[in-house]
């Protein structure tokens, strides 16, 4: 699937949740994510964001699955749906970086609890209970944890911006701060039009 073609297709899915907020914006970082995969120059705080946002992204396409099978509401479903598609995206970016500058590819291990590493991070006890939740339960659960590792990329992109050296990394963590909080108020919103 081209660069376009997963943008546009992220924007329908996203326009059909009807969430106000999230319109657009993962769309957006979908088709800003497969921008030049160049090294520029780079320092050790650039490898530890893009390893961690690694991490972030693999846990966060983990929970998007779960959605895939688990969710009741159509409106969670497509927004996984779009969440996945731009994660993906990035996800190559990242992995892109982290080739070029030599540095090793993290893994998310499931003996380990990356959360004191990766900010908004999943324990397995969250784990646990998102496996063991229906219906509507599902639906807030998934809204509430994908809302925390949402803000815990937004802390990642906070330093990377103010600690970060390679231009590209540090233009990556701007943009996903800036979508990433709107899409966090589209979330908010969408759990609260979810049955009590």
């Amino acid at each position: 699937m081209s660069r376009t073609t997963a943008g546009l297709a992220a924007m329908s899915l996203i326009a059909a949740v009807g969430v106000a907020g999230c319109e657009g914006n993962v769309a957006r970082r979908a088709g800003q994510a497969g921008r030049s995969t160049s090294a520029g120059a780079h320092n050790d705080a650039d490898v530890t964001f893009a390893g961690r946002m690694v991490l972030h992204h693999q846990l966060a396409l983990r929970m998007v699955s779960t959605a895939d099978f688990q969710a009741k509401s159509p409106a969670v479903k497509k927004l996984a749906a779009a969440i996945k598609v731009t994660e993906e995206q990035e996800l190559k970016q990242l992995l892109a970086w982290l080739g070029s500058w030599g540095a090793a590819i993290p893994s998310p291990r499931h003996d380990e609890d990356p959360a004191g590493e990766v900010p908004g991070t999943m324990t397995e006890d969250d784990w646990s209970e998102l496996g063991n939740a229906k219906g509507t339960k599902f639906d807030r659960l998934w809204l509430q944890l994908m809302i925390k590792q949402y803000q815990g990329a937004i802390e990642l992109a906070k330093t990377e911006q103010s600690t970060g050296s390679d231009a590209k990394a540090k233009a990556f963590a701007s943009r996903l701060q800036a979508t990433q909080s709107t899409e966090v108020a589209g979330m908010q919103k969408l759990l609260g039009q979810l049955p009590s």
